[in-house]
């Protein structure tokens, strides 16, 4: 049925208009044919069935033209409507961050089936079983169905894959800061060799495979992704994305990793490379608490206060992995605090245990740690905390210790852009949870690195948005999501009759539709001139 909201083609016959306040033009139909007056001058019998627009000339129709003239079938036999206003916005921000130029120099034959593809994943997610009704229902350049998106992607050979990203890569700037993170993708298939048993981030006991990310922390946007083995540690598989990395481009840039990349191996090949790196420190080595005992008693000065970060920071030169480097230590007084809290809950734990168990042949092993446990006949057990012992667990509480080679670095900047390394833990959720790339759906290593490069363009133009939403100078957009951006452009459709060949906007555009253009660097006007031109694709 029609909405008030939604334009239909005006009358070509029996209507009337009449100006009201502001311009509004209000169109009038006759219901009855023209008569007379007693007095002889002619009148007919009219009734307001809306408004007209004067973008498009078409008619907003009010109540009563719903009342008359039912639907828009009824009206009009063999008009078509789709969905335009999500498919315009993901059209033109591939076109203005190049990727769809990108794509056509490197897939001239398939690059408007990946771009569908990917703008399908985008607004529905991966599961490719609806994607002939999401054709049906969206304004698309192509049709494509479940089947044809699997050959699509089996099409899709390492060496086009490889140039694609040598050009995306190519407008990395040489002062980025790329962020490196892994996941873990949980799958059932029993075909692919990469699909292994490993450390699961997701704590499922499932097979998986893993997918190693850099992040671009100016850019916000996801610069390269790797596939390789479930089963293969993220710190071994690091000098393979590296040096794959390097191949395609990515040089002069300074990575910015956690404590599981901190090795020997890691450090001494970054530097091979000629690559600047940040990495934290895992509290657990010999050289992060010899750090701490150095100075643990200057380090909570005013002087070494950092603002907006609440922590205390100092910078030293150490000989770290064999190499001097610089070593910027931080102390958070909440990070202590917690830490404190956490220690002296879980001694409190294994006080309880204890005081429940009364065999002297268990193991007692975990105790130890923080009791001193003594036999005392053949079923009983003393013992009895000892506090130097979690006071020395605490020396370390609050602290938290980088290295980088970069000698220009201050401890203020580094722990920002530390900080902003959780922009790729946040990609990795948006890729899993929003485009439900969570669980792998193919069976086939072909398929597969096809399916998660169309992923990887899909999760491009997300992230894309989402900044650009995020960045927004009016608060009610830039609190929105993504999902609800595209839940109201979805509202925003065109529709096309076969005998006027020519297309309308079914609606105008609502304020908030105009916001959310503007914020995307988007002019509306625009839209509703493109829409006026896609009656030979609906």
């Amino acid at each position: 049925m029609l909405t008030e909201t939604q334009l239909v083609p005006m009358p070509d016959k029996k209507i009337s208009f009449k100006k009201g306040k502001n311009g509004t033009l209000y169109v009038y139909y006759t219901v009855r044919s023209y008569r007379r007056k007693k007095d002889g001058k002619p009148t007919s019998d009219e009734v307001c069935i809306g408004k007209k627009d004067l973008n498009s000339g078409m008619l907003i129709p009010n109540k009563r033209y719903l009342y008359m003239f039912g639907t828009v079938e009824d009206l009009l036999p063999g008009m078509i409507s789709k969905i335009w206003g999500s498919i315009y916005i993901l059209k033109k921000r591939a076109e203005a961050i190049s990727i769809t130029k990108i794509l056509q120099n490197i897939f001239p034959r398939q690059w408007q089936d990946i771009l569908l593809s990917a703008c399908y994943m985008v607004l529905k997610g991966n599961v490719m079983m609806y994607l002939d009704d999401f054709c049906e229902t969206y304004v698309t350049d192509s049709k494509l169905n479940s089947q044809s998106a699997s050959e699509l992607f089996a099409s899709l050979d390492e060496g086009q894959m490889n140039a694609f990203f040598r050009e995306w890569i190519a407008g990395v700037q040489e002062k980025e800061y790329l962020a490196y993170d892994v996941t873990s993708i949980s799958s059932y298939s029993e075909q692919m060799a990469e699909i292994e048993f490993g450390y699961n981030r997701d704590g499922e006991n499932l097979p998986q495979l893993n997918v190693g990310m850099f992040y671009g922390e100016g850019s916000k946007r996801p610069v390269y992704f790797m596939i390789y083995s479930g089963s293969i540690p993220d710190k071994t598989h690091l000098e393979y994305m590296m040096g794959h990395a390097k191949q395609l481009g990515i040089q002069k840039v300074t990575f910015v990793m956690d404590r599981g990349f901190a090795t020997q191996d890691n450090v001494d090949y970054l530097a091979q490379l000629s690559h600047s790196f940040i990495l934290c420190l895992p509290t657990g080595q010999k050289i992060f608490k010899q750090l701490i005992e150095d100075v643990s008693g200057t380090i909570k000065s005013t002087a070494n206060w950092i603002p907006g970060h609440d922590v205390y920071g100092v910078k030293a030169a150490q000989n770290v992995y064999g190499r001097t480097l610089n070593v910027h230590i931080f102390h958070s007084l909440e990070l202590e605090s917690n830490r404190r809290k956490e220690m002296h809950d879980y001694v409190g734990r294994l006080e309880k245990e204890l005081s429940e168990m009364c065999d002297k042949k268990r193991n007692y092993s975990r105790f130890q740690r923080f009791f001193n446990i003594i036999a005392n006949g053949e079923q009983s057990i003393q013992y009895e905390m000892d506090p130097n012992k979690v006071d020395d667990a605490l020396k370390t509480a609050g602290f938290f210790a980088f290295v980088t080679d970069r000698a220009d670095l201050e401890p203020s900047e580094s722990i920002t852009i530390y900080r902003q390394k959780d922009g790729v833990e946040k990609i990795f959720h948006h890729f899993k949870n929003d485009l439900d790339f969570s669980r792998l759906k193919t069976h086939y290593s072909e398929t597969t690195n096809g399916k998660h490069f169309v992923g990887f363009i899909a999760l491009i133009l997300y992230c894309d948005i989402l900044d650009l939403i995020k960045s927004s100078c009016s608060k009610e957009i830039s609190h929105m999501t993504v999902k609800k951006v595209f839940l109201q452009m979805d509202k925003v459709r065109v529709m096309a009759c076969n005998r006027e060949n020519r297309s309308y906007l079914m609606s105008p555009l609502t304020k908030k539709q105009k916001d959310i253009l503007y914020a995307l660097n988007l002019n509306p006007d625009e839209l509703i001139k493109e829409s006026q031109k896609l009656n030979c694709i609906l």
